[in-house]
């Protein structure tokens, strides 16, 4: 965003509206993702290389969005980077660069998060 964009918009409806829509969507994200993980009755044993891809998605970026409730930028780059990460993984892995939506999807609250954290140092906060 520019300098000029930044000014225009309010900052305490800019920063505190964009902190707590990240925190609500991560509390949604990290259900759901829990759901996906533990809520079945079946029973996953990941291979090594899906172990490693699944430290970045979805425990990073969960990582990320439960450290963005304290500090916005610094959780936001967790997920951010982790989802990245996990791309580079797959990719790694011979499985190619996953095309659904839905990593994105799940991962918003982290990209939230850092958008806040952004706007906030740009405004000279922590």
């Amino acid at each position: 965003m520019s300098d000029s964009v930044l000014n225009h918009v309010p900052a305490v409806i800019t920063f505190s509206g964009l902190r707590w829509l990240a925190r609500i969507s991560s509390l949604a994200s990290i259900g759901l993702l829990g759901l996906f993980l533990f809520g079945g009755e079946e029973s996953i044993t990941p291979t090594l290389r899906e172990a490693v891809a699944m430290a970045f998605f979805p425990f990073g970026v969960i990582a990320g969005m439960i450290v963005g409730w304290k500090y916005e930028l610094r959780g936001g780059l967790i997920s951010v980077i982790s989802l990245a990460m996990f791309y580079a993984v797959m990719a790694i892995m011979g499985r190619g660069i996953p095309t659904t939506p839905w990593f994105l999807v799940f991962t918003l609250p982290g990209i939230l998060f850092l958008t806040a954290g952004l706007i906030q140092k740009h405004r000279g906060g922590r």
